[in-house]
């Protein structure tokens, strides 16, 4: 139950970052935290239960990968590198794929993750808008 705690808040401060990152670009601190964040899902999202409770390490892996690579896009594109279109696209179907993926299978995902993935895809196009 602590590391499902875990994952809720830096998902909340990850989110928040990344909303926040276009509007406050000299904040520097804000870059930061959605790269720590990217780099904590796709080092440890293994370890946490993201899908569902009885879910294996695999796939817990793939839904932290999914993460990562949304954080570590709006990450690229506010340091305003030339390559961030790259990563943003495939964030943005990514997160789509996972939405479909939890919404076809909502009653055995957990209900949280159900609403992550929701805010994962409305989170994903930032960079596209701005």
């Amino acid at each position: 139950m602590a590391k499902v705690q875990l994952q809720r808040i830096v998902f909340i401060i990850s989110v928040l970052a990344a909303i926040l990152c276009p509007m406050l670009e000299e904040v520097t601190f804000i870059k930061y935290i959605l790269l720590v964040s990217a780099l904590f899902y796709l080092t440890l999202g293994w370890f946490f239960q993201m899908l569902r409770e009885t879910g294996g390490w695999l796939e817990n892996e793939i839904v932290g990968f999914i993460y990562a690579t949304v954080f570590f896009a709006n990450y690229l594109d506010s340091t305003q590198t030339s390559h961030n279109q790259y990563l943003v696209y495939p964030g943005v179907l990514l997160a789509t794929i996972l939405i479909i993926y939890a919404h076809s299978r909502k009653y055995t995902v957990r209900r949280d993750m159900l609403i992550q993935a929701i805010v994962l895809f409305l989170i994903s196009p930032i960079p596209l808008w701005i």
